[in-house]
């Protein structure tokens, strides 16, 4: 798309080049394109006051085919995928109704897909994108829960967004070990940070707590964890989610409120 851009620029054209955080962090680097470099995070304002106007949209995905059609801008849409990929994105639906998808852990690979026409004979499991595959849930903490007495476990989760300090951690860890209590905690690997918003390695001390009364897991069904017999209590950042399935469970909560819209 960017070397698109670059032939139409010298064809005469007044090209803007619109691309994710990420990857405009990293064109920024190469200081010898001949280019004006601004972040403009609000397209729908930028197809209005774009200045001389926008006549045409030349896009390699979904997301402006919306936004586009309101000011009427005529749209150019380029798949940068070859044409058996796109086939097979078609026939999504179609293996999933046969089956075929989602890709379990411990598929063979190799295994044929036989609902994408004209690939029945070669087209195998490893050839598909990694969204087909479905990854094996990690539900040992459903078990040992079914281990530990009524109404005994104190769950702790911080949600999909929170993120603690070394500092931070170790303080929860500390007030959690002191208390006696059972407890069953869910650490994202990457929410731990430095000061300085840097990831942090896992604190050995958790790796090698007691392990009688807590059980440290990266991922947990909360919905069903929340509706378990054994938890009797909630130490939560007071996510929207987190706080309505706690109330449908019955479970009480120690809030920590993380967000501004949840103090």
């Amino acid at each position: 798309m960017l070397k698109l851009a670059e032939l139409l620029s010298l064809a005469g054209l007044n090209i803007t080049f619109l691309n994710t955080e990420h990857n405009h962090e990293r064109l920024t680097r190469f200081t010898d394109v001949e280019a004006r470099f601004a972040n403009k995070p609000i397209f729908k304002q930028l197809l209005v006051e774009t200045r001389p106007p926008i006549n045409c949209i030349i896009g390699d995905g979904g997301f402006h085919l919306d936004l586009a059609i309101e000011p009427g801008i005529p749209i150019i849409r380029v798949r940068t995928v070859s044409a058996s990929c796109f086939w097979t994105y078609f026939c999504v639906p179609d293996m999933i109704e046969a089956c075929e998808l989602p890709i379990k852990g411990k598929e063979d690979m190799d295994r044929i897909i036989t609902k994408v026409p004209g690939m029945e004979t070669f087209l195998r499991c490893r050839d598909l994108p990694s969204f087909c595959r479905s990854p094996e849930v990690d539900r040992s903490c459903i078990t040992w829960l079914d281990t530990q007495p009524s109404q005994s476990v104190i769950y702790i989760s911080f949600g999909s967004v929170a993120v603690l300090t070394r500092e931070q951690l170790m303080e929860f860890w500390h007030g959690i070990v002191n208390s006696k209590k059972r407890f069953l905690w869910v650490i994202r690997p990457d929410s731990v940070t430095t000061k300085d918003g840097d990831a942090e390695n896992f604190p050995e001390e958790l790796e090698e707590g007691p392990k009688q009364r807590g059980y440290i897991v990266k991922w947990a069904p909360q919905e069903e964890v929340l509706e378990h017999k054994a938890v009797g209590g909630f130490l939560t950042h007071s996510g929207w989610n987190s706080t309505m399935e706690s109330i449908v469970a019955g479970v009480p909560m120690i809030c920590w409120s993380f967000l501004e819209t949840s103090k």
